[in-house]
């Protein structure tokens, strides 16, 4: 079975994916992924978009949640992502 990881989450290839296709997001602690998919590597991967120092965590150590564009927004509390 093939893992991707993206930051601290670990997600199954198939997770991944319908995840990207939906066009969802990782909040993972204190920072939240956007998920992309390389074409040339045939792979699911995140890049960081947020990161809150300082406040409190959006989700607790160790656990993940997933997002549409409108909860990002709503959960940061501006336009981060485009809707």
């Amino acid at each position: 079975m093939d893992i991707i990881k993206i930051g601290s989450v670990e997600l199954t290839r198939a997770e991944a994916e319908k995840f990207c296709q939906e066009g969802k997001y990782i909040a993972a602690c204190r920072r939240i992924y956007a998920l992309h998919y390389s074409t040339a590597q045939q792979r699911v991967y995140g890049s960081q978009i947020y990161y809150e120092q300082g406040a409190l965590p959006l989700t607790r150590r160790g656990r993940f949640i997933v997002l549409s564009a409108a909860n990002v927004n709503k959960l940061v509390g501006t336009a981060l992502v485009n809707e």
